[in-house]
């Protein structure tokens, strides 16, 4: 699904790229959250099971999940995804940097290659 996108945002203008790039921030960082932290325990600690109708939260504006999910990753407990605890532990944070920004760099390439290959083309 994200391919069409891709082709989308490789031929946009600088005027759109201004409009779009301040909306992938946010988006980002709200998908990051719902990653980071461990859904079923969030929604049995802000007690969430317990609405009528079930799944009634979504829409109540005085129980919001990203809130929710944000003090769930700042308190480092339980109810952050066991994955990355275990990751912090063993590998340690600035090892985890060090990763991400080796996978940034590596994903800044990718996107540098097509403009790459089409002038390596035009050289030939």
């Amino acid at each position: 699904m994200l391919l069409a996108p891709g082709v989308w945002l490789q031929e946009m203008r600088l005027a759109a790229w201004l409009a779009a790039g301040p909306l992938a921030l946010p988006g980002g960082l709200v998908q990051a959250l719902h990653v980071a932290g461990n859904v079923s325990y969030v929604y049995f600690r802000q007690g969430y099971n317990n609405f009528a109708p079930p799944f009634g939260f979504l829409f109540i504006p005085q129980f919001p999940q990203i809130p929710a999910h944000w003090d769930a990753v700042l308190a480092w407990d339980y109810r952050v995804d066991p994955w990355l605890v275990v990751v912090a532990r063993n590998v340690g944070l600035d090892r985890a940097m060090t990763i991400g920004l080796l996978l940034g760099l590596i994903a800044w390439s990718l996107r540098q290659l097509p403009g790459n290959l089409r002038d390596a083309e035009s050289a030939l």
